[in-house]
């Protein structure tokens, strides 16, 4: 009796087969030795923009990361409270390895030149620009796989600006490890189609009192004694007011959820007491 042959395994079909490529886990990854190392070696032009990003992606470690406009939102909160200016840009994400030849096979994509709302999704991409520096922040680049596997955490690079999108073809490439990542701003008119979304707007408040939370805890570090005398050279007048309003006072901390939980800094009072202020209360934004 001759055995029959089993039929050959049919090919998995479906969004696991025919997918480009799989999130998978998308998380924040703990980044505390290298908000360290900005903290103890970069220079005052450099120390608030780069130091902030890594210092927020190391507080949110182990949630998750495909969260790029909320965010990008609580970051632009805290560098205003230094007096930085930022804008969220929209951007579609290009990722290639760089020991071969790139190929558009070897190009995975991320994001998109026309971002959309499905629901309260957003598909698409977004970084925040610093128009003063033309520096850009991808603070969610972990989400990523490709990109998180070098281990490097969020990407701060330059070049990369509104006005870009209106050249053909405008784009600005960054070496990530071994990876080289391409990024392309969309069109401006997205912009306003990302913050005027009903869920953005509801969740402005939240991303205030966050974004001064993350500067709350900067500041603190900033004025460590190995770092106070860069962060009192750095170009950002509001850093050297709150240095000078905080001084020496102790940081107190409440937990709690989101919106429960708070920073403030116990400042002396003229009769010898302190009491409690919170970053905005101190200097509020203009």
């Amino acid at each position: 009796m001759t055995k029959r042959k089993k039929p050959p395994r049919r090919q998995q079909r479906g969004p696991k087969a025919t997918a480009k490529h799989q999130l998978g886990p998308v998380r924040f990854r703990d980044h505390t030795d290298s908000a360290a190392k900005i903290l103890s070696n970069a220079k005052p032009e450099q120390l608030v923009e780069v130091t902030l990003p890594y210092l927020f992606a190391s507080i949110q470690a182990g949630d998750a990361a495909n969260v790029c406009v909320s965010s990008s939102l609580v970051l632009q909160r805290a560098y205003a409270m230094f007096g930085i200016r930022s804008e969220l840009l929209p951007v579609s994400i290009g990722s290639a390895p760089m020991d071969r030849p790139i190929t558009t096979a070897s190009i995975t994509t991320y994001g998109t030149d026309h971002p959309r709302w499905v629901g309260d999704q957003l598909h698409g991409h977004c970084v925040l620009h610093l128009p003063d520096s033309d520096r850009f922040v991808d603070v969610t680049a972990d989400q990523f796989p490709d990109i998180a596997r070098e281990g490097l955490g969020p990407i701060v690079g330059a070049g990369l600006h509104p006005g870009a999108a209106q050249t053909t073809g405008a784009m600005i490439a960054v070496q990530r490890g071994n990876r080289l990542i391409v990024y392309t701003p969309a069109a401006p008119m997205y912009q306003d189609l990302i913050l005027n979304h009903p869920t953005v707007q509801a969740n402005l408040p939240l991303a205030h009192s966050a974004g001064v939370k993350l500067a709350s805890l900067a500041l603190n570090a900033f004025r460590a004694p190995f770092v106070i005398e860069r962060a009192r050279a750095t170009p950002h007048p509001r850093l050297h007011k709150l240095l000078d309003l905080v001084a020496d006072a102790p940081m107190g901390s409440q937990e709690g959820t989101p919106e429960t939980s708070s920073l403030w800094f116990e400042i002396p009072t003229a009769d010898g007491t302190t009491t409690r202020r919170q970053l905005d209360e101190l200097l509020p934004l203009p």
